[in-house]
């Protein structure tokens, strides 16, 4: 079983390719890791492994682990997001600790 290091270096690497074949600069996307119902033991491994932007769709998970990360080494790097299909009620209901709003849409894409 891969680490989770392993794990997000082959995704960074899978990226990178994605984005030099699509004429894209890599640093142009953004790895977002859903870390919801993850533990902060794996969050931090993933931290570590150089991955800063996570996101949530449980607000009160998502502000544990905010005021959990606070005093990390990495806090000042480290962007939280808040994920959720299309709930205005639970987006008013957002602290302002978890700065982005993502609403998520299905799209169907061809494979290439």
């Amino acid at each position: 079983m891969n680490s989770i290091k392993q794990n997000i270096t082959q995704v960074i690497n899978e990226m990178a390719l994605a984005t030099k074949k699509c004429g894209r600069a890599t640093d142009s996307v953004q790895l977002l890791a859903v870390s919801k119902t993850k533990p902060v033991a794996a969050i931090e491994q993933a931290i570590d492994a150089g991955l800063f932007a996570f996101g949530e769709n449980y607000v009160q998970e998502g502000v544990d682990k905010v005021n959990y990360f606070a005093n990390h080494p990495a806090a000042k790097q480290l962007v939280w997001h808040f994920i959720d299909q299309s709930s205005p009620i639970k987006r008013a209901q957002l602290p302002s600790i978890l700065i982005g709003f993502i609403r998520l849409i299905a799209l169907k894409l061809p494979l290439a």
